[in-house]
């Protein structure tokens, strides 16, 4: 129960950071996962279930977040510029 609960904690503030573009609380999740990874501790497959919604969540806001840098990446330099000077 207390892995469940950990990794959907992690999913939420993963979420969390990825809709703010938190680079710096994202490397601070990573080293979360990397800790818990290394435990080796083990989960249910009820687990999973539970935590479906969030990962189909996340997947969404990566694929969007995905999308949206490619946007960046194609728009030229000095377009960019303009922009972000608002």
């Amino acid at each position: 129960m207390i892995i469940e609960q950990a990794i959907g904690t992690l999913l939420d503030e993963t979420i969390a950071a990825l809709s703010v573009l938190d680079t710096y609380r994202l490397e601070e999740l990573e080293t979360r996962v990397s800790e818990l990874t290394a435990s080796r501790m083990v989960w249910s497959v009820e687990a999973l279930d539970k935590l479906q919604p969030k990962l189909i969540l996340l997947g969404e806001v990566m694929r969007l977040t995905e999308a949206n840098l490619g946007v960046l990446r194609r728009l030229p330099l000095n377009e960019r510029r303009r922009a972000w000077a608002l």
